[in-house]
């Protein structure tokens, strides 16, 4: 496994993956699809996760409108109470988006290496659409407490906090890796959910997220699994082609999906891989050389010292 110069800066760190995306995306035989799922044992755990939270809030109001009243919900004759509708909309389709919908993953994978890209599947537009209705649901839920009363906020208070917590326009996060060929490490496959999970080494060099560590440097080389999700034959014959035809990666094949999603299933050699991490400053990159990299990590040390952390909180 080859690694990238350990005290190198993030513009420098940027140059080596966009030549290795260069080498990914022109090597021959090289593939390319799209896949959407959910990393998780079972495939609609999330649209559960959602769903459930939306029906019981649609019976608890249903409830409050049918026993609040002389007759069933569907005989209500007062129309200010369908204002409740358009929270119980826009909350349901905001809270799909952002905790019912599929992950989007966009892969390239050649010989030369991965290209992994994984994301919420909401439309690009979707983040300035939830806004703009969350402001429309907002006004929605104060014009029925104007006409109806603080009672209506028993049905509709929190649709009212979750449309006033989407009215702040989010960016769509991306997450993307590169990875070499060379730090490919081993895979499972999963034929039930047509996946194939490849563990490599991976690495990353940014500048501190902190205001206060903002001049310093984060750098770390670790190990991770990536989920090659896959939706046709064709696409998982090319997978498995170049992962073990090509590159020699053996893929074991699991029929617990636990061996495939659950971290403590992860196959021995990968958690024995050491972990590399430091954070230093730009300054001190001309001085350090590779003989300075610091002392790799096992998980069982990395174990050792969160709990020692936080015993001391």
């Amino acid at each position: 496994m080859a690694y990238l110069p350990f005290y190198i800066t993030p513009e420098k760190f940027q140059e080596y993956q966009q030549q290795l995306v260069k080498s990914i995306e022109y090597t021959p035989g090289v593939t390319s699809w799209m896949c959407k799922n959910v990393e998780h044992n079972y495939r609609f755990f999330r649209a559960i996760f959602w769903v459930i939270p939306v029906l019981v809030t649609t019976i608890i109001i249903g409830g409050i409108m049918t026993f609040g009243s002389s007759g069933p919900v569907w005989y209500i004759s007062n129309p200010d109470i369908y204002l409740l509708i358009v929270p119980l909309i826009i909350g349901g389709w905001a809270g799909y988006l952002s905790y019912g919908i599929d992950d989007r993953y966009d892969y390239t994978l050649s010989s030369a290496g991965l290209i992994y890209q994984k994301r919420l599947d909401e439309p690009l537009w979707g983040p300035r659409f939830v806004q703009i209705m969350a402001y429309f649901g907002c006004i929605g839920c104060l014009f029925a407490v104007v006409i109806a009363g603080p009672l209506i906020l028993v049905g509709s208070g929190g649709f009212l906090l979750l449309a006033f917590a989407s009215t702040k326009k989010r960016e769509i996060h991306v997450e993307e890796w590169i990875i070499p060929s060379d730090q490919f490490v081993y895979a499972r496959e999963y034929k039930k959910r047509k996946v194939i999970c490849l563990y490599a080494t991976k690495e990353n060099c940014e500048y501190s997220p902190r205001a206060t560590t903002a001049h310093k440097i984060n750098r770390t080389q670790n190990r991770g699994d990536f989920f090659l999700f896959y939706k046709t034959n064709e696409e998982y014959e090319k997978i498995t082609s170049i992962l073990s035809q090509k590159l020699g990666i053996r893929i074991e094949a699991v029929n617990d999906s636990s061996h495939i999603f659950v971290f403590e299933q992860w196959p021995q050699q990968v958690i024995d891989l050491l972990m590399f991490s430091e954070q230093y400053c730009s300054e001190d990159i001309i001085s350090r050389s590779e003989s300075d990299r610091p002392k790799g990590e096992t998980q069982e040390e990395v174990n050792q010292r969160y709990e020692r952390l936080y015993g001391n909180l």
